[in-house]
């Protein structure tokens, strides 16, 4: 499966690991008065810092799908046209999590996000001219993407994955049941394994 997450994030999670790098080890007491998260509202509290950035969007596909989840064919024509500016506004959120050990967690989740379906595979730019005019189905779903060590500190075992899963209809007025899910395990001795990997369109009613 092609994945990747097109996002702002990743400028973001440096400066802000930047900015963290005189995290409270935790080996040391925390202060009963404060929350045990930092944050922008609770800057002097003793543990992880949390924040939320806004998310892009997420690019999967295989060798019979391609799809693109967190914004729609119209805006994406837009955006590969130049003419909307990145990220689009509103449909996926990224928690973060920096621990006092140098490690990140992420998730990332949105509801009724927008969903593309290409039923191909044979484009690997979703900018593409040829995937752009190529039939699509659209419609919408819930999207989440947990990262348990984001940039893989190699303090802890890792485990990261999409899930999405939604309904898109195609211009002929097709109904369709869209499912991905895709599921890696990175063991600290450096060891992955690929749990679940897959892309589906089944139809609804058939």
């Amino acid at each position: 499966m092609r994945h990747s997450l097109l996002t702002p994030a990743a400028a973001v999670v440096a400066a802000l690991a930047l900015g963290c790098g005189e995290q409270p080890s935790p080996a040391e007491p925390a202060d009963a008065s404060h929350a045990s998260f930092r944050t922008e509202q609770n800057p002097d509290g003793p543990g992880a810092f949390a924040t939320h950035v806004p998310e892009g969007f997420f690019i999967a596909g295989d060798a019979n799908l391609s799809a693109v989840v967190g914004i729609s064919f119209a805006d994406l024509v837009q955006l590969c046209a130049g003419e909307l500016p990145f990220p689009p506004d509103g449909f996926l959120d990224r928690f973060l999590v920096f621990r006092p050990d140098g490690s990140i967690k992420s998730w990332v989740k949105g509801l009724s996000v927008p969903i593309v379906v290409w039923q191909t595979g044979a484009f690997d730019d979703i900018c593409a001219e040829g995937l752009l005019a190529f039939p699509h189905l659209e419609g919408t779903g819930q999207f989440h993407d947990k990262d348990n060590d984001l940039l893989g500190s190699g303090n802890r075992g890792n485990a990261f994955g999409p899930h999405f899963v939604g309904q898109v209809t195609s211009e002929a007025g097709d109904r369709f049941h869209f499912l991905g899910q895709f599921h890696v395990v990175v063991l600290r001795s450096g060891e992955v394994r690929v749990d679940r990997f897959e892309l589906s369109l089944r139809p609804i009613g058939g």
